[in-house]
């Protein structure tokens, strides 16, 4: 059979997304041709793409789509070699065998029949995940904050030291907690459909390929309580000049990791913002002309700050709180104290 190198390269790229890392040849670091799909498979989620092929195999991986990728051609010939069992790529002068893996079917058997009747995604759903994941934790000890909470209204995540809430414009019929691992990777697919089973959530764009992950059966707590302070306190907007003052004074952090680093913001009501950065080996102090509604003097992550920032400009200051909001996207961050 023949079929384009640009097409093909087209959806393995999208169905490499659940190979991996590593270099130890399983069944999970490697594309599997059913005769109907392409599917990449591993214990958390996987990827599947329409792809009629007149044989079924599994092979490496990254050496497949590394040969196709790196070969001049516009048509690939794609033979099954039952006497060697071996799959034989053929491109202009060039023939490429790639010793057939075997797999195990019933692994597939686990991933939920995709022939359902698929529920609408709420429009802005792309833009909700995005702005939640960052906010996500990935210590396992508290299992439900390493996931963003979709909810019929809303989407939500925490890791304890921040809050994300973003509002869907259309609601969702289900509720279920997705892993930030997966989220992250399905950011790569545009998806408009959505199906809940089992254990499992199925996601399907307009290019028909499905993204699987598993889901987390744990309780999500009730966040939205630290939040009452909202509608209550004084908003105002910073200069998007202060990302470079950020920036600037995160170099002055004594923080090994992101989590550890804290600077100074410094606000001067009608006059200006001062941010300071300190360590051992010296110190920074950036100021910024600025007719702020308020005076006060607050220790952040710049990480943490900078993260919500780029997504949020109105600020609001309470107690040991620090709110962000735009449209839809409501972000709360806990700040520390001039003793931490």
């Amino acid at each position: 059979m023949k079929v384009s190198k640009e097409d093909l390269v087209a959806i393995l790229q999208k169905v490499n997304i659940a190979i991996p890392a590593g270099k130890f040849i399983t069944q999970n670091s490697c594309f599997v041709f059913t005769g109907k799909e392409v599917i990449a498979y591993n214990d958390r989620i996987s990827v599947a793409s329409d792809f009629k092929t007149d044989f079924s195999c599994m092979v490496p991986a990254e050496e497949f789509i590394s040969m196709i990728q790196k070969v001049r051609t516009k048509k690939i010939e794609m033979t099954f070699d039952k006497k060697e069992n071996q799959l034989v790529l053929q491109c202009n002068k060039v023939t490429s065998r790639f010793s057939i893996l075997e797999y195990e079917a019933k692994n597939f058997e686990t991933l939920p029949d995709k022939k359902v009747k698929w529920k609408k995604l709420p429009s802005n759903f792309h833009e909700g995940v995005l702005l939640t994941t960052f906010s996500c934790s990935t210590d396992m000890t508290k299992p439900y904050l390493t996931c963003i909470s979709i909810e019929k209204e809303r989407v939500i995540s925490s890791d304890n030291l921040r809050i994300s809430i973003y509002k869907w414009k259309e609601k969702m019929q289900d509720d279920f907690l997705l892993p930030i691992s997966s989220a992250v990777k399905l950011l790569k697919f545009d998806v408009d459909e959505y199906f809940l089973t089992d254990g499992w959530v199925m996601f399907r764009g307009e290019d028909n390929i499905i993204f699987y992950s598993r889901i987390m059966d744990v309780v999500y707590p009730e966040v939205t309580k630290f939040f009452n302070a909202f509608d209550k306190v004084k908003w105002f907007t910073l200069p998007k000049e202060l990302k470079e003052s950020i920036e600037l004074s995160e170099l002055f952090t004594d923080g090994t990791y992101d989590f550890d680093k804290r600077i100074e913001i410094e606000f001067k009501k009608k006059k200006k913002i001062i941010c300071r950065g300190k360590k051992e080996t010296g110190s920074i102090e950036c100021e910024i002309d600025a007719p702020m509604s308020i005076d006060a003097k607050i220790f952040v992550n710049p990480v943490f700050f900078k993260e919500a920032f780029d997504h949020a400009m109105k600020v609001a200051y309470h107690k040991n709180l620090l709110f962000f909001k735009s449209e839809s996207f409501k972000h709360l961050m806990l700040l520390y104290t001039d003793k931490e």
